[in-house]
């Protein structure tokens, strides 16, 4: 198993994730770099699946440090009696200064099956992402949901907090290269449905097991706090999925799509992607960054029009939110956004145009889709040149031309961010290819 990931990083902070076991409960870690060496220690605890995070801060701007964790049976334990599990020492860069606009690089991915054994090892997917990470010099990577299939192969397992673990355990125990992946630049994550169960609603009427989406939610989010979000940004509260962050000037927000959202039932329901509250925070960063470039992470397409869309956001059940926040993006002159997404098995470059009689944009979106997979969307499953009259008076037209389209299962993308143009690059991680697709825009 994983026992060391990089997390959310700063200019002068970072997250660091640990997990030890019931032999070993006591984590000790280790941070230098330049004149800086600090030594923590935590007990971590039973309840949390002995999962923890030291919040590191005092730390420099652009500069790299080493990290090392070992575990033992109590926080005494002397240093030539502590355990290493292996791949328990990391690296990473701090990021620049908040006002920095610098270049910027980082990996996009999402969808990583495992739980198939050899047939669908992931461990040359992960020495390909590591190969990129290292010889791009990325600054962190983007992890767009699925990173677990709590679902496949056995759609009628029942939600059960141990079985939830096994899983992220299945996912990235097992793959050495998955767990030195990890410990080698910072990790943003986010779920998506097979976090929970596939297609997951607050209102689904079952799942394929027969549980509720209450007894999916107790414990398919425990755990996903326990081994994910515990290390990304805390920036809305402690129960909050969603997150915004920065690297210097170019602003991130990581919406949480998948935990709030409710879909029809009958003419009394509410439907909606996102809640007031994540929608609150989320139209005031629009507001206060309308200037800076800007990626906001959804584990489904925003920009690009599926056909067969029941959990995307261009379902009938959230065109209302939608077009209130194509609407708000309007109003306000936001400009420099491009979307990050994943979930389709495949990658592409879309946009969506926004025009009124007064006012019009732009709105790209990047998605990479998957990391280890077999399964393919076909660019079939996508309406091209779809133009939507909006009810706020607007219309909006969707598009994504065949050469920004990429559907050779297992991949993911590089994106760089440098002044206001975008560049991205699709890899086959199965083969470690490169330029697959390649594209560029400027915001």
């Amino acid at each position: 198993m994983a026992r060391l990931i990089i997390g959310h990083t700063t200019h002068n902070s970072t997250r660091i994730w640990v997990r030890g076991d019931r032999k070993n409960p006591a984590a000790f870690l280790n941070v230098r770099g330049g004149n800086f060496n600090r030594n923590r220690k935590m007990i971590l605890e039973e309840r949390f699946g002995y999962t923890g995070v030291f919040d590191i801060g005092s730390l420099s701007a652009n500069t790299r440090y080493e990290c090392r964790v070992q575990f033992g049976r109590t926080t005494d334990e002397p240093e030539e009696t502590r355990v290493d599990f292996g791949h328990t020492i990391g690296q990473f860069k701090t990021f620049p200064d908040d006002d920095t606009l610098v270049d910027l690089r980082f990996l996009l991915g999402s969808c990583n099956l495992h739980s198939m054994g050899f047939w669908q090892n992931p461990d040359d997917n992960f020495r390909t992402l590591l190969k990129i990470a290292q010889s791009e010099d990325a600054d962190f990577m983007i992890h767009c949901g699925d990173q677990i299939y709590y679902d496949i192969p056995n759609f009628m397992k029942w939600p059960d907090f141990e079985e939830y673990r096994l899983k992220y355990l299945d996912a990235w125990s097992d793959s050495r290269p998955t767990r030195k992946f990890l410990t080698r630049l910072p990790h943003y994550m986010i779920l998506d449905d097979h976090e929970l169960v596939d297609n997951f609603s607050n209102n689904m009427t079952s799942t394929k097991s027969g549980a509720s989406p209450d007894d999916v939610k107790k414990h398919g989010i425990r755990v996903y706090r326990e081994f994910q979000h515990i290390h990304n940004p805390k920036v809305y509260g402690n129960q909050a999925l969603y997150y915004s962050y920065s690297h210097g000037g170019i602003q991130f927000f990581c919406m949480d799509t998948r935990s709030e959202r409710v879909q029809h039932q009958d003419a009394s329901t509410r439907t909606m992607m996102i809640d007031d509250i994540q929608m609150g925070h989320f139209k005031r960063w629009l507001t206060r960054h309308k200037d800076a470039i800007k990626f906001v992470i959804s584990s489904v397409p925003f920009v690009g029009h599926v056909e067969n869309n029941d959990d995307k956001w261009c379902h009938e059940d959230f065109r209302d939110q939608r077009e209130d926040i194509l609407k708000h993006i309007l109003d306000k002159d936001v400009t420099g956004l491009t979307f990050l997404t994943g979930d389709m098995h495949n990658s592409y470059h879309a946009t969506l145009e926004v025009n009124s009689d007064t006012k019009s944009t732009t709105i790209h979106e990047l998605m990479s889709s998957p990391i280890n997979q077999t399964s393919k969307s076909s660019l079939g499953k996508y309406l091209r040149n779809h133009e939507i009259q909006s009810r706020h008076g607007f219309n909006y037209k969707s598009n994504i031309r065949t050469n920004e389209f990429f559907n050779d299962h297992s991949n993911a993308m590089i994106i760089k961010a440098k002044n206001r143009k975008i560049s991205y690059e699709v890899f086959r991680t199965r083969t470690g290819k490169r330029r697959e697709m390649q594209g560029s825009y400027t915001l």
